[in-house]
């Protein structure tokens, strides 16, 4: 009988397979019925493999381009590449490649098609903004989602998120004729799919990273790194500082958004009910258990001296 931990496994994968047959027949679907040519559609399924190839091969690199990400060494950053070494190795994970945003709101997530492609990146905020325990708690969690193999369909989806979001903007502009204005079918061709592009984004959003995954690599980095209130205190850090100065809102950022540990946009209003992650409260919750969040507040543990102090800080 299939253990919990490979049926955990499994499903991903399954769930990255039929991601890719539910894009790509819509997409399909779109094509013909604009169209209305049976003898596109061997173009339109080549079109569709190939980018399906490039999403799955190439979909850590596709990631890393949308927020500009840049590889770094451990010359420069000997603090975090001695904690995901450490934390890789206990997760029995072979050392992922570290790369770093260049931005100032903290925040943090892996990419790749598989543990051993596997790409650990943080903003340069993050790296600021976090003390030792901090960083120690949120890598763990990225290193777990790694072990269980969710970032596989979470990085294709990503990836196909983003090419079809370039197709349709090159359908637009390669749609229309700069001599008589003319707008053509591939014109609005494109304009159907960037109409479809946010949709689809939320579709990608509610069933590949889904929060039942999130909440598991919480609980799983509290139990590897043994240090639940670390945690809780990066993710508050993270939402306060976001509030206050969110990532920019880029094609890139929102393709990637759902790979990262929390929203780097302040989540309010609809916005909630399209957005992968649990309010940081609700996370921190689940966590700590009623019993301590409540005593660890009356004590210098999590909400007072040690997360409050933490966020202050950071804010200012």
């Amino acid at each position: 009988m299939m253990s919990a931990e490979n049926l955990h496994k499994f499903r991903n994968e399954l769930t990255a397979v039929l991601f890719h047959a539910c894009i790509w027949l819509a997409i399909s679907f779109v094509w013909f019925s604009i169209i209305k040519n049976p003898a596109t559609v061997p173009f339109c399924a080549a079109v569709c493999a190939a980018a399906s190839y490039a999403a799955y091969r190439f979909s850590h690199k596709i990631v890393l381009s949308s927020v500009r990400a840049r590889r770094i060494s451990e010359r420069e950053e000997p603090q975090l590449y001695a904690i995901v070494r450490e934390l890789a190795a206990e997760s029995s994970l072979s050392m992922p490649r570290v790369y770093v945003v260049p931005a100032l709101s903290p925040n943090i997530f892996v990419t790749g098609r598989s543990p051993s492609h596997a790409c650990l990146c943080c903003t340069e905020g993050l790296l600021m903004m976090m003390n030792h325990r901090e960083l120690r708690a949120v890598v763990g969690h990225e290193l777990r989602h790694v072990a269980n193999r969710d970032i596989v369909p979470a990085s294709i989806a990503c990836a196909c998120a983003r090419i079809i979001l370039d197709a349709a903007c090159c359908c637009m502009k390669f749609g229309q004729r700069k001599s008589d204005s003319r707008k053509t079918t591939v014109y609005y061709l494109g304009k159907v799919l960037f109409i479809l592009t946010a949709p689809l984004a939320a579709c990608i959003i509610r069933t590949v990273a889904s929060q039942e995954r999130e909440l598991v690599a919480d609980e799983e980095s509290c139990e590897l790194t043994s240090d639940p209130e670390a945690l809780a205190s990066a993710l508050h850090k993270i939402e306060s500082v976001t509030r206050i100065d969110p990532m920019d809102k880029t094609a890139g950022v929102r393709a990637v958004q759902m790979l990262m540990i929390a929203s780097p946009f302040a989540v309010e209003g609809a916005d909630r009910l399209l957005s992968a992650h649990m309010p940081v409260s609700e996370r921190t919750a689940y966590l700590l258990g009623k019993d301590l969040y409540a005593a660890s507040s009356d004590s210098a543990g999590f909400s007072g001296e040690y997360v409050g102090g933490c966020v202050g800080d950071a804010v200012a």
